[in-house]
């Protein structure tokens, strides 16, 4: 290979790189593509709150702290990351609560009252873009 004096031979290695580039590039955004689902991208389209999604059993849990409380529940919920959605199964059987969303964009969004006695299965929403950075239940009665 001849090199020329003003260095020619830079296009043959620059190309090379700029592909290698490229594919780097493309191997780290097609996993996060790849998690999103298509159910949640649908749901993420209805900022707030929805219902009829499906029972959330044996995840994490919120309840109220004992008996003398305004309202007694407990509520599975369930959030994968990146967190445009967090999933809630809430039994209520005193009282009523209203569980709230705090979004990463500012937004603050109530449920619908959930009064006693039932199990409320419910889907809050942020995003995309906003995500989930706090939830939980209020205590209305």
């Amino acid at each position: 290979m001849r090199l020329a004096p003003h260095g020619s031979a830079a296009p043959a290695v620059v190309r090379p790189l700029l592909v290698l580039l490229a594919l780097f590039a493309a191997l780290a955004v097609a996993p996060a593509a790849a998690s999103a689902s298509p159910a949640a991208d649908a749901a993420a389209r209805h900022l707030g709150w929805s219902e009829g999604v499906a029972p959330v059993t044996g995840h994490r849990q919120m309840a109220s702290d004992d008996v003398s409380t305004n309202a007694v529940f407990a509520c599975n919920y369930f959030g994968r990351a990146p967190f445009y959605l967090v999933d809630f199964t809430c039994q209520v059987t005193s009282g009523a609560i209203q569980l709230f969303l705090d979004c990463s964009d500012g937004n603050r969004y109530f449920s619908a009252v959930l009064p006693a006695v039932g199990t409320y299965n419910l889907r809050g929403v942020c995003g995309p873009p906003a995500t989930v950075v706090n939830f939980g239940a209020i205590q209305l009665a």
